[in-house]
């Protein structure tokens, strides 16, 4: 990464601190959240890469997020965000 990238990412994770927001939120992170076992909101999303009954797997930027379960579906799908319905066993970031 340049140094003009790595100050760049520097100043928005210390604002996201600064402001006291949720880690990501200018930094361009990803926001996951999760409603029980059933449910899982990704804020961030920039594509899916897989998809399956019992795995999904998304690009979030510079990582991976991977859904495990079983009967899994993608529920909502826009240009930023997507909702994942299912039994969820496991979220994992790669």
């Amino acid at each position: 990464m340049s140094t003009k990238k790595q100050k760049a990412a520097s100043a928005a994770r210390f604002l996201d601190r600064a402001l006291e927001l949720p880690v990501g939120t200018v930094s361009g992170g990803a926001t996951v959240i999760l409603h029980s076992d059933r449910e899982v909101i990704v804020d961030g999303c920039r594509g899916v890469i897989s998809c399956s009954e019992e795995e999904i797997k998304l690009n979030i930027g510079n990582r991976g997020l991977v859904t495990k379960g079983r009967g899994l579906m993608i529920k909502n799908l826009t240009d930023r965000e997507i909702t994942i319905a299912g039994c969820i066993a496991s979220i994992e970031f790669c």
